[in-house]
Parts: C-alpha cells; structure tokens; sequence
C-alpha cells in the first residue's frame, strides 16, 4: 500500500502514525498537487528529508520522484469527491471509520481528525525521534511558537495575553520560535529577555521545541506534535473555542490534547483569556 504524504512536517507526522512500524506501508512524497481540484500547497525541506530518512531505516519504502499522471489527479479527485474507493485509489477523510489493516491500493487523507490508531504508535514514534534528534538534555528555557497565519487570522492581542501568561511565570530568558521576527518583536516589545530561533532552518526550530521544558504552541501542527512528542513537561494552549477547531474531533482539540497529555505523561493548561 502507498500513503501519499500531503504538506509540510506536521502533516506528515500526522499522515505517518497511523501507519508507523508497518513494513508493508510505502509512503509517498507529493511534491505537486495531487487534486485536479482543491490544490494543496506542498512541500518538502530539510526536516520532512530527516523523518523521510528515519522512515527508510526503520523499513519503510519510500519514494521522493514518484511521477504523477493525470489519471493520479482524476483518480484521487473523484475518490475525495465521491468519497469511495476509485480503481485502487482512496481519499480517507476519516481513519476512525476506517480499519488501517484492510487498507490497501493508493491511500491519502490529512488524517487530522479524531483517530484511535495514534496512541497506539505515539510512545514508540517519541522514543525513535528523542534518539533521531540525538536529544542529550532537556532545554531549560521556555518556547513560544509564533505563527504568522495565527496573527492574520486571530487577533493578536488574545495571542499576547498567551505569551505574557508565559514571560510572567519564566525566570529566565525565552526561546521564540517563528516565522516572523518582526511581528514577535512588535507583540513582544516589552520584554527584553527574548531569544529568536534561526527562522529559516526549520530542523533547529524543531529541535528547540522539541527539546524545550515548556511550550506555548500556536495553532499548528508543527508545535503540537513538538510539544506532545517532545520532552515538554508543560504545554499551554488556548482553548478550540478561540481558534474555531471542532473539539471534539480535531486531532489537537482540548478533549484529545488532555488526553494525549495524560498517555504522555504530561501536563496541559487551557488558557481562555477574559
């Protein structure tokens, strides 16, 4: 079975678990559109190549220069559009309805939602990626994710409150993690205890969240896997209600980000700024 992977590292974290340790499981990297409709906007850097790597030493195939065709882009299309199984090529939407072990044929889906497989490969994957990120101690500085998309989207002050709740409680210097020092230098101007990760090398950004004691995490996959498959102790995040996400079923909704937490054993706090 094939499992094309769609987007950028956190998506494919989230495309890998279901199907993490099954050697039977080849994955494919998309570096075009794979819709003839709905384009996606994808990608592969320098992080998404280590996770490939790490895929290919633990038994999985993969191919990087897979040629699509049209009839790739028809097939898929017409499977996401009717939502069934299309001469061997399928568009899942929802992996909960679906048993993994009787997949087979050409499989895609951004599988961010609700999904029973993850726990299952959650302890096993963190062990892999601590020794992949040759992870030696825990950093000691608090992290803040900030995500230029979140600033266009959300308003910046219920953001803010978030990062004072963080400088407030930190005895020392903070780690911001980003994608646009300026905007973090403008919402963040009163606090002159501030460090900025490379904002271009995205396996240093990744590391320094994944090795941080605490994170803030935007509304982004890239930190919320850092944070729960990292050596974060505490993780704070506003609540779905403030940024639109269906709880109840989005993989990093409050109800499964608890319990994540709790099967990762660490601790979460919501704050829902007044």
């Amino acid at each position: 079975m094939k499992v094309f992977l769609i987007g950028g590292f956190g998506n494919y974290i989230s495309q890998v678990l279901p199907f993490y340790g099954n050697k039977n499981v080849e994955f494919v990297v998309c570096r075009k559109s794979i819709f003839l409709f709905g384009m996606w906007t994808i990608h592969t850097n320098k992080l998404e190549k280590l996770l490939l790597e790490h895929l290919s030493v633990i038994g999985h195939t993969v191919y990087e220069d897979y040629e699509f065709s049209f009839f790739h882009k028809l097939f898929f299309s017409c499977s996401r559009l009717l939502k069934a199984n299309i001469f061997g090529f399928c568009w899942v939407s929802n992996l909960n309805n679906v048993d993994v072990k009787f997949l087979s044929g050409n499989v895609a889906g951004y599988f961010q939602r609700k999904c029973d497989y993850y726990p299952a490969n959650m302890l096993k994957l963190k062990s892999n990626l601590e020794n992949f990120f040759n992870v030696k101690k825990v950093n000691t500085y608090n992290t803040i994710h900030i995500r230029l998309g979140d600033m266009n989207s959300i308003k910046s002050s219920v953001y803010r409150n978030v990062y004072v709740n963080v400088l407030c409680r930190n005895t020392s210097k903070t780690y911001i993690v980003t994608n646009d020092k300026n905007r973090a230098e403008s919402l963040l101007h009163f606090s002159n205890d501030l460090l900025f990760g490379n904002c271009v090398d995205a396996v240093e950004d990744f590391s320094c969240l994944f090795n941080s004691n605490l994170i803030a995490v935007a509304n982004s996959t890239f930190s919320r896997w850092a944070a729960l498959l990292g050596n974060a102790k505490l993780i704070i995040a506003l609540r779905s209600e403030k940024l639109s996400i269906e709880k109840s079923s989005f993989v990093f909704g409050d109800e499964l980000m608890s319990r994540y937490s709790l099967l990762l054993d660490k601790d979460i706090e919501f704050y829902e700024p007044e």
